[in-house]
């Protein structure tokens, strides 16, 4: 068979025989960011911020597990009796805190995004907005890069399997999340907006830029890929995954 136009002999770019046991280098960037997407929790079937925002105020300290349990009570919803319908109903009645600072990690990493900013002329309001989001951002990129330097130097496995493990670590790495995020809170920094359409960019007296533009983020640091195009705090990260095999 002859594909016209495709000389993989003379250009100088031959094509890498497959090894045995199928393992290719996959980007760690996108696979984190759609792991966490996953792990964050829905409500049956969507995100619930205002049930999060229990969650994540049990899991950062701001309120004891009796608060948590009376906010519930006090709205006649039976946590019990909902934790059969799905794993997220299921962690709010499960008394486990990890379960808690696990689910709030992930719902608070995988949520920058241009779907809950208000499209507003209030330059100082959507300042204040976009400022939350380049702290949370800032927390992915070096939370992230922990995944990331972790997974980076283990032996190839399965997607499914890598996906696991990004899972085990990003849980056991939780509470972390939480000081990270509180050291990255914006301290008399001064911000400017830039507003076209729906693309808006942030820069920071502090060297930040934040962009966000059709729905994807980037974060740049003195001109440098802080977070997204593949790289985390300046570095492109990559994990070996296996492919499935015909044999």
């Amino acid at each position: 068979m002859t594909l016209g136009g495709c000389d993989m002999t003379d250009s100088g770019h031959k094509l890498t025989p497959p090894t045995k046991d199928n393992a290719v280098t996959m980007a760690s960037l996108p696979l984190i960011q759609n792991t966490l997407s996953v792990m964050a929790p829905a409500f049956g079937g969507s995100r619930n911020d205002i049930i999060m925002e229990q969650v994540c105020a049990l899991a950062q300290g701001s309120k004891t597990q009796a608060q948590f349990d009376q906010f519930f009570a006090s709205k006649n919803i039976a946590l019990q009796k909902l934790a059969a319908l799905d794993s997220g109903f299921a962690m709010l009645a499960d008394n486990d805190l990890g379960k808690k600072q696990a689910s709030c990690m992930a719902h608070i990493a995988s949520s920058p995004s241009l779907s809950n900013i208000e499209l507003t002329d209030n330059k100082e309001k959507l300042a204040q907005q976009l400022s939350y989001k380049m702290q949370v951002i800032t927390t992915n990129a070096e939370f992230f890069s922990l995944i990331a330097e972790k997974i980076e130097s283990t032996p190839a496995t399965s997607i499914a399997q890598r996906k696991q493990e990004i899972i085990q670590q990003a849980s056991a790495l939780s509470p972390l999340y939480f000081v990270i995020l509180a050291k990255n809170a914006p301290q008399n920094v001064h911000y400017d907006v830039v507003q076209l359409h729906n693309t808006f960019s942030l820069s920071g007296s502090d060297g930040y830029t934040l962009s966000l533009a059709n729905n994807v983020v980037t974060l740049r640091l003195q001109n440098i890929n802080w977070y997204g195009e593949g790289e985390l705090l300046g570095k492109r990260y990559f994990t070996k995954v296996l492919l499935p095999s015909t044999e």
